[in-house]
């Protein structure tokens, strides 16, 4: 069997399964993808907000993320309060990771695929920054896997993950419209 057909049959076997990573898709050999029946799209909607729903912060806890992602140097400094902070953003990682792994189960359709992989990258990305916010209390001089300094970019990682959720959001809006679905609400 040629490589052409393997990746083909292993492209196969993933959607089968609902999921196609993004490595995998948009390579130009596809034929083009048919339209999902709206009753398909309105019920992947109604599992992806679920999903947000599960893992969307209520106002305190939003507060208290902030607080504890935005403590400067008090964030190295032992004891009850950083305990506490850090057992939060540990449950928040977890939470995002969760939420990106039941995104990763629901079936990836052509209309809503780049929501679908735009809010994976965005729960993927919270759960790995929250998780360095932890490292960095406890180890200040932690680096990334390039070997440059953690803290060096977790404010730009924070940006941009902020401009990913905009970006996220504006598509959900789009396609909610195309689709006439309801708005997303908490």
């Amino acid at each position: 069997m040629r490589l052409p057909s393997l990746c083909l049959l292993l492209m196969l076997s993933l959607s089968a399964v609902g999921y196609v990573p993004a490595f995998a898709q948009g390579n130009g050999s596809a034929p083009p993808a048919q339209s999902t029946p709206v009753r398909e799209i309105q019920k992947w909607f109604a599992a992806y907000d679920n999903i947000r729903r599960q893992d969307q912060m209520n106002p305190q806890e939003k507060a208290q993320a902030d607080k504890a992602m935005a403590g400067g140097l008090s964030m190295f400094m032992p004891g009850e309060e950083k305990a506490a902070g850090q057992n939060f953003l540990r449950m928040l990682s977890e939470r995002d990771a969760r939420a990106a792994q039941e995104l990763k189960a629901l079936p990836l359709y052509p209309e809503t695929k780049q929501l679908h992989i735009g809010y994976y990258q965005y729960f993927t990305q919270a759960s790995a920054l929250k998780g360095d916010y932890i490292k960095l209390q406890d180890h200040p001089l932690s680096k990334d896997a390039n070997g440059n300094p953690l803290a060096a970019d977790v404010a730009m990682r924070k940006q941009n993950l902020e401009q990913l959720d905009q970006n996220n959001k504006a598509l959900d809006a789009q396609l909610r419209q195309q689709f006439n679905i309801p708005p997303y609400r908490y």
